[in-house]
């Protein structure tokens, strides 16, 4: 099964959660600030090239464009409570951490998959309706 990256947790030598990358802070580091015109993107100022992107993402630390503070869940969070976070921040992918360490990723698929497999539980012999 494929799955959907929109953040990566960075993580604190003491291995606690210190923020995390999200496709957001990609796109705001690397694509420049523009408009939409008429269907049209106006950009705010010139678009780099390949090669200068290339060499930022590589000088660039998860430190410098990480979001924080981290909106996260630990492992006694409530299905409803963590619905209502992702709702309300507008998340993707929320952390699971247990004393401050990431244990895992909940996404908005993981959520859909759940309610549905209550919903509409697979028989046994792998077949459903």
């Amino acid at each position: 099964m494929r799955r959907q990256i929109y953040l990566v947790p960075v993580i604190g030598e003491d291995n606690t959660l210190m923020g995390v990358v999200t496709e957001r802070d990609l796109l705001r580091a690397f694509v420049p600030p523009s408009v939409r015109f008429l269907d049209y993107m106006v950009y705010l100022e010139q678009p780099h090239s390949l090669e200068v992107l290339r060499e930022r993402a590589c000088r660039i630390k998860a430190a410098e464009i990480m979001t924080t503070p981290v909106t996260a869940v630990n492992e006694e969070t409530s299905l409803g409570k963590v619905i209502a976070l992702i709702l309300e921040k507008n998340l993707h992918q929320i952390p699971v951490v247990r004393e401050e360490e990431v244990v895992g990723i909940i996404s908005r698929s993981d959520i859909v998959r759940t309610i549905y497999s209550k919903i509409c539980p697979v028989k046994r012999d792998g077949g459903g309706e």
